[in-house]
């Protein structure tokens, strides 16, 4: 396992560096393929996840490692295919679609990801609406 270490002489391995984003992300599949050394992460996110990389995993990572994370974020099938054809070289991969990573990325790309967390859909409505009194009555919204 390779390691490097940061501006404070702490030593971080690559999986490590890995395992630390993934943990702050809280949801979604990650898959990584690092090249040696460099001072910073390249990720390669489904955009439903840029806000939560932006906002809270790339400044908790870089505070804890002192490697800046710089994240680039499209649609999941995009990412998928911008690694499966070259055009784009991640040093970590983010889905929010585990089997979708291991079924594009897999043989080729990378051996290994780390699923993490599970994410709920919740639907509110208001209830003196149609749909809304619909959904109060039991019956599928898509009726």
């Amino acid at each position: 396992m390779e390691t490097s270490h940061d501006d404070d002489g702490r030593w971080i391995s690559r999986r490590g560096a890995l395992a630390t984003i993934g943990g702050l992300a809280g949801v979604g599949t990650v898959a990584g393929y690092l090249d040696a050394g460099g001072e910073s992460v390249r990720v390669l996110s489904a955009g439903s996840l840029a806000t939560t990389f932006e906002d809270h995993v790339a400044p908790a990572f870089e505070a804890q490692t002192g490697i800046a994370v710089h994240g680039e974020y499209y649609g999941a099938n995009a990412v998928m295919r911008m690694v499966e054809d070259g055009t784009k070289h991640p040093d970590v991969v983010v889905s929010a679609d585990a089997t979708l990573l291991r079924d594009r990325l897999y043989d080729g790309v990378t051996d290994w990801d780390v699923e993490f967390a599970s994410n709920a859909v919740g639907i509110a409505y208001a209830p003196d609406v149609p749909l809304g009194r619909r959904l109060a009555d039991g019956e599928p919204w898509y009726a």
